[in-house]
Protein backbone atom coordinates (compact mmCIF):
# COMPACT_ATOMS: atom_id res chain seq x y z
CA UNK A 1 0.00 0.00 0.00
CA UNK A 2 1.36 3.32 -0.98
CA UNK A 3 0.30 6.54 0.53
CA UNK A 4 -0.08 9.71 -1.40
CA UNK A 5 0.91 13.01 0.06
CA UNK A 6 -2.68 14.01 0.42
CA UNK A 7 -3.61 10.81 2.25
CA UNK A 8 -0.61 11.20 4.53
CA UNK A 9 -1.63 14.79 5.37
CA UNK A 10 -5.21 13.72 6.10
CA UNK A 11 -3.98 10.92 8.32
CA UNK A 12 -1.61 13.32 10.11
CA UNK A 13 -4.43 15.86 10.51
CA UNK A 14 -6.68 13.18 12.07
CA UNK A 15 -3.85 12.12 14.35
CA UNK A 16 -3.23 15.70 15.52
CA UNK A 17 -6.99 16.30 15.89
CA UNK A 18 -7.32 13.08 17.92
CA UNK A 19 -4.43 14.10 20.15
CA UNK A 20 -5.91 17.55 20.75
CA UNK A 21 -9.37 16.09 21.40
CA UNK A 22 -7.87 13.51 23.79
CA UNK A 23 -6.00 16.22 25.67
CA UNK A 24 -9.16 18.33 25.89
CA UNK A 25 -11.18 15.35 27.15
CA UNK A 26 -8.47 14.46 29.70
CA UNK A 27 -8.41 18.05 30.91
CA UNK A 28 -12.18 18.07 31.33
CA UNK A 29 -12.23 14.70 33.03
CA UNK A 30 -9.14 15.11 35.22
CA UNK A 31 -9.45 18.86 35.90
CA UNK A 32 -12.01 18.23 38.63
CA UNK A 33 -9.71 15.69 40.27
CA UNK A 34 -6.71 18.07 40.07
CA UNK A 35 -8.78 20.84 41.69
CA UNK A 36 -9.95 18.46 44.41
CA UNK A 37 -6.39 17.32 45.09
CA UNK A 38 -5.15 20.91 45.21
CA UNK A 39 -7.84 21.82 47.76
CA UNK A 40 -6.97 18.72 49.79
CA UNK A 41 -3.27 19.71 49.74
CA UNK A 42 -4.13 23.21 51.01
CA UNK A 43 -6.38 21.77 53.73
CA UNK A 44 -3.64 19.39 54.86
CA UNK A 45 -1.06 22.19 54.92
CA UNK A 46 -3.39 24.23 57.13
CA UNK A 47 -4.00 21.25 59.40
CA UNK A 48 -0.25 20.63 59.59
CA UNK A 49 0.46 24.22 60.61
CA UNK A 50 -2.32 24.06 63.25
CA UNK A 51 -0.93 20.78 64.62
CA UNK A 52 2.60 22.20 64.70
CA UNK A 53 1.38 25.21 66.69
CA UNK A 54 -0.54 22.90 69.03
CA UNK A 55 2.53 20.70 69.57
CA UNK A 56 4.66 23.77 70.30
CA UNK A 57 2.19 25.00 72.93
CA UNK A 58 1.94 21.54 74.49
CA UNK A 59 5.75 21.28 74.65
CA UNK A 60 5.90 24.66 76.38
CA UNK A 61 3.24 23.52 78.83
CA UNK A 62 5.08 20.26 79.43
CA UNK A 63 8.35 22.11 80.00
CA UNK A 64 6.64 24.27 82.62
CA UNK A 65 5.20 21.20 84.32
CA UNK A 66 8.41 19.21 84.32
CA UNK A 67 9.68 18.61 87.75
CA UNK A 68 11.69 21.43 89.15
CA UNK A 69 14.71 20.33 91.11
CA UNK A 70 16.86 22.19 93.58
CA UNK A 71 19.86 23.41 91.61
CA UNK A 72 21.25 25.81 94.18
CA UNK A 73 21.30 26.29 97.93
CA UNK A 74 21.76 29.79 99.24
CA UNK A 75 22.31 30.61 102.92
CA UNK A 76 21.67 34.02 104.40
CA UNK A 77 22.84 34.73 107.91
CA UNK A 78 20.85 37.42 109.70
CA UNK A 79 22.35 39.91 112.16
CA UNK A 80 25.89 38.54 112.22
CA UNK A 81 28.69 41.04 112.74
CA UNK A 82 31.87 39.06 111.97
CA UNK A 83 32.16 38.89 108.15
CA UNK A 84 34.93 36.25 108.17
CA UNK A 85 33.00 33.96 110.47
CA UNK A 86 29.84 34.65 108.49
CA UNK A 87 31.39 33.12 105.39
CA UNK A 88 32.45 30.06 107.41
CA UNK A 89 29.00 29.83 108.96
CA UNK A 90 27.33 30.05 105.53
CA UNK A 91 29.59 27.26 104.30
CA UNK A 92 28.70 25.09 107.30
CA UNK A 93 24.96 25.61 106.83
CA UNK A 94 25.32 25.06 103.09
CA UNK A 95 26.94 21.72 103.89
CA UNK A 96 23.89 20.77 105.96
CA UNK A 97 21.57 21.39 103.00
CA UNK A 98 23.83 19.98 100.28
CA UNK A 99 21.73 16.80 100.19
CA UNK A 100 18.77 18.81 98.87
CA UNK A 101 20.53 19.64 95.58
CA UNK A 102 18.96 17.50 92.86
CA UNK A 103 15.80 16.85 94.89
CA UNK A 104 12.39 17.54 93.45
CA UNK A 105 11.01 20.78 94.91
CA UNK A 106 7.53 19.33 95.20
CA UNK A 107 8.82 16.43 97.32
CA UNK A 108 10.69 18.51 99.88
CA UNK A 109 9.05 18.65 103.30
CA UNK A 110 9.43 22.13 104.86
CA UNK A 111 9.37 20.77 108.40
CA UNK A 112 12.23 18.40 107.64
CA UNK A 113 14.16 21.16 105.90
CA UNK A 114 13.76 23.34 108.99
CA UNK A 115 14.74 20.51 111.33
CA UNK A 116 18.02 19.96 109.48
CA UNK A 117 19.60 23.09 110.93
CA UNK A 118 17.22 24.47 113.57
CA UNK A 119 18.74 24.41 117.08
CA UNK A 120 21.86 22.76 115.71
CA UNK A 121 25.21 23.76 117.17
CA UNK A 122 27.97 24.58 114.75
CA UNK A 123 31.54 25.05 115.96
CA UNK A 124 33.78 27.50 114.12
CA UNK A 125 37.25 27.46 115.59
CA UNK A 126 36.83 27.89 119.36
CA UNK A 127 33.35 29.41 119.16
CA UNK A 128 30.09 27.49 119.04
CA UNK A 129 26.94 28.90 117.51
CA UNK A 130 23.40 27.61 117.78
CA UNK A 131 21.44 28.03 114.58
CA UNK A 132 17.85 29.16 114.42
CA UNK A 133 16.17 28.73 111.06
CA UNK A 134 14.00 31.79 110.53
CA UNK A 135 12.70 31.16 107.05
CA UNK A 136 13.10 28.72 104.16
CA UNK A 137 12.19 29.61 100.63
CA UNK A 138 12.22 27.02 97.85
CA UNK A 139 11.20 28.14 94.38
CA UNK A 140 12.50 28.11 90.80
CA UNK A 141 15.31 25.70 91.54
CA UNK A 142 16.67 27.64 94.53
CA UNK A 143 16.54 26.75 98.18
CA UNK A 144 17.20 29.84 100.29
CA UNK A 145 17.67 29.39 104.04
CA UNK A 146 17.68 32.36 106.43
CA UNK A 147 19.34 31.58 109.75
CA UNK A 148 20.01 33.55 112.86
CA UNK A 149 22.72 32.56 115.33
CA UNK A 150 23.28 32.85 119.02
CA UNK A 151 26.31 31.80 120.99
CA UNK A 152 25.93 28.21 122.01
CA UNK A 153 27.63 25.82 124.38
CA UNK A 154 30.79 24.16 123.20
CA UNK A 155 30.21 20.48 122.59
CA UNK A 156 31.93 18.12 125.00
CA UNK A 157 35.29 17.06 123.67
CA UNK A 158 36.69 13.68 124.56
CA UNK A 159 39.57 13.73 126.99
CA UNK A 160 42.87 12.37 125.60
Amino acid sequence: MTWSRRQFRVLLAWLVLGTVMGMAAATLLLGHQVDRLELERRRLELELSNRAAQIEKLEESLEARRRQVVREVEVRVLDFSDARREVELEAAVHGLYRHAIGSDLSELDPSILRAVAHNRTVTLGETAYTLQVEFIWAVAGRLVVWVRTRPGPLPDRPQP
